[in-house]
Order: C-alpha cells, then sequence, then structure tokens
C-alpha cells in the first residue's frame, strides 16, 4: 500500500487520538483504583501504586505483544524479499549490519549539517520533544507534589493530581492539530506567528512556575490555583504543539525530496533520541543537586529558565520557513519527522 503525504498526516491524527484516549481512559482509572484501594489493602501508598501501575501495564504490553506476534504472519508473505529478510542470522552479519547503519547516521549527519536551515530545523523538532518528555518526567509531577498548590494527601492523592494534569497537557497538545488545518503556514511572514505561539508557551511555563509562590492558604484560593495550574499546563502544551508540528512538517518534505532521505531520517531518529537523553539525565542530576537547597519550587523555576534559553535562542535565530520551496508548504502541516513514506 502506498503511503503519501495526506495518508501518512491521517494516520497520525489517528495515532494521537488513539494516544489521548488511551491515556485518559487507563492511566486515571488506575490511578483513582489505587487510591481506593489504600482504604481495603494494609500496605503502603507507593507499593500499592506500584502494584496496580506495574501489574496493568505489564498486561497490556502482553496483549500489545500477542497482537503485534501474530500479525506477523499476515505482514510478512511468503515472497518475502526485503533486504534484512536475506541477511544470514550471525554475529559477523550482526555487526556488519550495525557498521552499515552507524555509516548511514554519519553520511546523514553530514548531509543535514551541510544545509544550515534544515540543522536548524532537526535541532528545533529534536529540542522541543525532549523538553516536552522532560516537563512530564519532572515538572509535572514536581507541581502535583508541591504542598503549596496542593495539600499533603499522600502519594496516590499526588498520583491522581499528576495524571490529571497530564491529561490536562496532553488536551493542550492536541488542540494543534485543529489551528495547524485552519491555519497552515504559506508564506515565510508566517514565521512570526510560529515564533509568537513558542514564546506563548514560554510565558505558560513561567506563570507555573510562580504560581504557587501566590499561595496565601486560603481553601478557595487552593482551589482557584489547580485550576489555574491546569489550564497553564493545557496552555503550554497548545501553543508549543503548534511550531513543532509546522517545523516538523517542513523538515520532512525537505528530507523527502533528498535522494538519500532514509540516511538522513537515521541520523534524524538518533539526533532526537540522543538529545532527549542528554537532557533527562543533565536534569536529574541539576534537581537532585537543587532540590535539596531550594526546594520543588526553586526547582521548577530552574528547569523554566533552562527552557527561557532554549526559547531565546530559536526566537533569535529564527525557523527559516523561507528556505523551503513553496511546494512544500502546500503538504498537510501533521506530518512529523520519521522514516522515509515509502519505507514504511
Amino acid at each position: 500500500m502506498a503511503i503519501d503525504p495526506a495518508r501518512h498526516s491521517m494516520m497520525l491524527n489517528k495515532y494521537q487520538i488513539a494516544s489521548l484516549v488511551s491515556f485518559v481512559c487507563v492511566v486515571i482509572p488506575l490511578s483513582l483504583i489505587a487510591y481506593g484501594l489504600k482504604f481495603v489493602v494494609n500496605k503502603s501508598e507507593l507499593f500499592i501504586l506500584a502494584t496496580v501501575m506495574g501489574s496493568a501495564f505489564a498486561v497490556l504490553s502482553a496483549v500489545s505483544l500477542y497482537y503485534y506476534c501474530s500479525g506477523l504472519g499476515y505482514a510478512a508473505p511468503a515472497d518475502y524479499t526485503v533486504h534484512y529478510g536475506s541477511v544470514e542470522l550471525s554475529v559477523a552479519s550482526a555487526w556488519d549490519e550495525m557498521c552499515c547503519k552507524l555509516d548511514d547516521i554519519k553520511e546523514g549527519m553530514l548531509l543535514a549539517c551541510s544545509s544550515g536551515s534544515l540543522m536548524r530545523q532537526i535541532f528545533f523538532v529534536s529540542m522541543e520533544t525532549a523538553f516536552e518528555h522532560s516537563l512530564i518526567c519532572f515538572c509535572v509531577p514536581l507541581t502535583a507534589l508541591d504542598r503549596t498548590l496542593f495539600p499533603d494527601r499522600g502519594i496516590l492523592h499526588a498520583a491522581i493530581i499528576c495524571s490529571l494534569l497530564v491529561s490536562a497537557g496532553k488536551f493542550g497538545g492536541s488542540v494543534y492539530g485543529l489551528y495547524a488545518a485552519m491555519c497552515p503556514p504559506r508564506n515565510s511572514r508566517d514565521v512570526v506567528p510560529i515564533r509568537m505561539t513558542k514564546v506563548y508557551s514560554c510565558l505558560s511555563l513561567v506563570a507555573l512556575s510562580i504560581c504557587s509562590y501566590a499561595n496565601d492558604g486560603d481553601p478557595y484560593s487552593t482551589m482557584v490555583q489547580m485550576m489555574v495550574v491546569g489550564a497553564l499546563i493545557f496552555t503550554f502544551f497548545a501553543f508549543s504543539a503548534y511550531p513543532k508540528a509546522v517545523v516538523s512538517s517542513i523538515m520532512n518534505v525537505a528530507i523527502l525530496s533528498h535522494p538519500l532521505s532514509y540516511k538522513i531520517f537515521d541520523f534524524v531518529n538518533t539526533f532526537a533520541v540522543i538529545c532527549d537523553i542528554v537532557l533527562t539525565i543533565a536534569l536529574t542530576v541539576f534537581m537532585n543537586k537543587a532540590v535539596g537547597t531550594v526546594g520543588i519550587n526553586g526547582t521548577v523555576v530552574s528547569v523554566t529558565v533552562f527552557y527561557i534559553f532554549h526559547t531565546l535562542y530559536h526566537v533569535l535565530i529564527g525557523i527559516r520557513l523561507s528556505d523551503v520551496s513553496p511546494e512544500s508548504r502546500m503538504h498537510s502541516p501533521h506530518v512529523p519527522y520519521g522514516p522515509p513514506l515509502g519505507r514504511l
């Protein structure tokens, strides 16, 4: 089956909807079940949470693996003649394949670096993805554990709040699809709105980092702040998702026009993973040193400072949509970076 950009966009939209629905329908109910079990089981809250979440995801992973394995027989016909199907399974052949893949990544890196605008787009999308993952892993849980925002009712109560906040962020991230479909970039003047949405996402994170300092202890004020925190997380992911979607679409179309696009995509995927790992480790080490001295509030502020510098860099450097041919802007802005369409 030929997968063109329009069909690729449709598949991505379905994946995003499935991801959002599965998170809301699985994680939130599991956190509520774990919270209810603490009144029945005489175990620590951490043990209950780990048991419920671990058991649920183990079952879901087993079901997913079963359907994946059962579908391989239909996906691979008898006359399957793809290159990897003819590779002899041995240590030597595996080593040769790994070296070949590393050479492809190296050549893809050189090809990407030869185009300054393409490398800026790759760096932007990779760092945006890494920051979004880091915010979900660090800022949102730390916000849920902030006792100046939410009352201290235990780990399970914080888990419910965290799942609700992450759901708000996922809902915000899904908003970009509608906006991007209604207002796709058509010329270089659309760079300004994209930069402004980046600034708005940064301002949302700044407001989130200082929100806890405004608590005066009044229960009504605390309830209002809880709603404000959810709204700020929603707006952050809503504003940050749109520029990433547009830039990744432009980047994807630009790479597909190259005869060695698969090598560039190998580099893009590897570079994105490296950025994610480096940023996660850096924030983990920093927070491990900072939480004991500046507290949770100060740690969230520190992460916000990291994101401010990231935003300033990309706003000042700029995302050059004008470097892309007009035809590429006619494609759907929902196409993410990934393997070439013909190799899916």
